[in-house]
């Protein structure tokens, strides 16, 4: 027990790290307005959901959590996929590719009931494939809208 305790909290570890990495650095510094206004408020809320995958308790929720956590991002991709009329698509469809890596990992870790001990390199790879997506479509957000702030929460 006193092992897979450890082995949870150095997974969350990872996973926090990895995650607040991803967040790092994707700002600027005004208000946008018109249609990018929208655009702007569901990539910033797409932002707090991927930031979400660090408050993931995975001792007391573990895979479920991330996986849950994952869901809620894929219906914040959708919203920014919505409102930006293909304007990221290609950043988008690479965002969505690398959560589906991160999905099919644990997915398949769950249906051969492999600890997240076991799978935990795989999870730090999707995770960074899902960082360096995140962090093309901050880049071609902050290009296309140039003062939209993606490091504060949704909604402030």
């Amino acid at each position: 027990e006193p092992n897979m305790t450890r082995s949870r909290t150095a997974s969350l570890a990872i996973v926090a790290l990895l995650v607040m990495a991803l967040v790092a650095g994707c700002s600027s510094d005004s208000s946008s307005d018109g249609s990018s206004a929208s655009t702007c408020a569901d990539l910033q809320n797409l932002a707090t959901q991927v930031r979400g995958l660090t408050d993931v308790d995975l001792i007391s929720e573990g895979t479920n959590g991330i996986t849950d956590q994952i869901d809620a991002i894929k219906a914040a991709w959708e919203q920014v996929e919505s409102s930006s009329d293909e304007q990221f698509s290609t950043q988008l469809d690479d965002l969505k590719t690398s959560l589906e890596g991160l999905s099919e990992t644990l997915s398949g870790a769950s249906g051969s009931g492999q600890p997240l001990s076991e799978i935990i390199g795989q999870v730090e790879s999707d995770v960074t494939a899902i960082s360096a997506a995140f962090t093309d479509l901050t880049t071609s957000a902050e290009q296309e809208l140039g003062d939209c702030d993606l490091s504060a929460p949704s909604g402030s």
